[in-house]
């Protein structure tokens, strides 16, 4: 009777090892249908960078560059903005680059110059007609002072015409004046290379709020860097002795 409890307590321990005795074998990886919802799971890093590369091509400045015909020599041109490129007027340049304080002054001061350029030279236009006018009317159309019988004039004055030479001379003077006060009117708050320098950092500001890694910026050029020129067309050399006749020449 007493070895009974034994035998049972011996029977457990048997069962207690056969349960631990696989799962202690079995492995930690995950099975296969585990490991590929896991991999459908997982965040796609590179989405969020080929979104922020397209919207970086989107909204990054840059300057063209043109050929002269004549002396095969590039040089930087206008800005423009994007990929595919976009031109940009100098006020929407400013814009683009997040300086609206520039856009307005470049646009306050253009309307400003205009508004005086453009009526002194319609000034300057009609007074220098009427100041010819006013010289050569008298000769062409003189005012007669005297007539014989015959209606014929005996005493012409063919002095200018005082009234209208002084009207001409006045508008003339004036719109030349015009013309000289707004040549003198500074509309551009920066010049070619400070816009560089503001297409530069407008685009490492870009790149760092959309999280891009720094790159070489060859669409904007770098301080006192020249525009990339094109070596102009070499002549090919011609033989200079006489050719030859042959049999077929004869």
């Amino acid at each position: 009777m007493s070895r009974a409890p034994h035998k049972a307590m011996r029977a457990l321990w048997v069962l207690a090892l056969a349960v631990a005795v696989p799962q202690s074998g079995r492995s930690d990886e995950p099975e296969p249908d585990q490991a590929a919802t896991s991999a459908r799971l997982a965040p796609d890093h590179a989405a969020p960078d080929r979104a922020a590369q397209i919207e970086y091509d989107r909204l990054h400045v840059g300057f063209s560059k043109v050929v002269d015909a004549d002396s095969s020599v590039s040089r930087w041109n206008t800005p423009y903005q994007g990929t595919p490129e976009h031109r940009l007027e100098l006020e929407a340049f400013y814009q683009a680059v997040g300086h609206p304080e520039h856009a307005r002054y470049y646009r306050e001061r253009t309307r400003k110059k205009l508004t005086i350029v453009l009526p002194s030279v319609f000034a300057l236009l009609a007074g220098a007609a009427l100041t010819v006018a006013g010289g050569v009317l008298g000769v062409t159309n003189p005012f007669c002072r005297a007539q014989d019988h015959y209606a014929t004039c005996i005493d012409a004055d063919t002095r200018p015409n005082a009234p209208l030479l002084g009207v001409g001379l006045t508008l003339f003077v004036g719109g030349v004046a015009g013309v000289s006060v707004g040549g003198t009117i500074r509309r551009f708050p920066t010049n070619p290379d400070e816009n560089f320098a503001l297409a530069r950092e407008h685009n490492r500001r870009l790149r760092q709020r959309l999280a891009l890694p720094p790159s070489d910026d060859t669409s904007v050029p770098r301080e006192n860097e020249p525009p990339p020129t094109i070596a102009p067309k070499r002549d090919i050399p011609t033989d200079p002795r006489p050719a030859r006749l042959g049999p077929q020449n004869l």
